[in-house]
């Protein structure tokens, strides 16, 4: 196998987070700088989308893809998480957390609702997106790593 460097995607500031996708048959990188996220088509290497709106670094990225849309959830050390339509490039629900700063997030889906399970330095919680509402806390220390499996029932 060969591994070579393909090209350079630069901003001048630090990068905490990514993740890669693909939508509408064009791969896309998101990149958390400092407290904006930019979206990145990794073909042409030009920015498809700034994301601002957090308060401090974004650590966190996961995307989530339902019949209808494609979602980005963000998760600031600011203790705040974000859900971004990127078919309308809008924010599109915000939610503060109470894990201090968010340093890992995961998505899973269960019968018909997704949900968010984020993880910081106070503990580790579980967020139904679609009202926005906490579902529970699971643990009081700090965590900075999560897996989340999904299973029938």
């Amino acid at each position: 196998m060969d591994f070579s460097k393909v090209g350079t995607l630069s901003n001048n500031d630090w990068t905490q987070s990514l993740v890669s996708f693909k939508k509408d048959d064009i791969h896309i990188l998101a990149v958390g700088y400092g407290r904006d996220i930019k979206t990145w088509n990794l073909v042409s290497r030009e920015v498809i989308w700034t994301l601002t709106g957090h308060c401090s670094y974004v650590y966190a990225m996961q995307v989530m893809e339902n019949e209808e849309n494609m979602y980005l959830i963000s998760g600031s050390s600011d203790g705040t998480a974000k859900v971004w339509d990127f078919d309308r490039y809008s924010d599109v629900k915000s939610f503060e957390c109470g894990v201090g700063g968010i340093e890992a997030l995961q998505i899973f889906a269960k019968i018909d609702k997704n949900y968010v399970v984020v993880a910081g330095l106070n503990g580790v919680e579980v967020w139904c997106l679609a009202k926005v509402t906490k579902v529970t806390k699971l643990d009081e220390y700090s965590c900075g790593g999560l897996s989340v499996t999904n299973y029938n029932g």
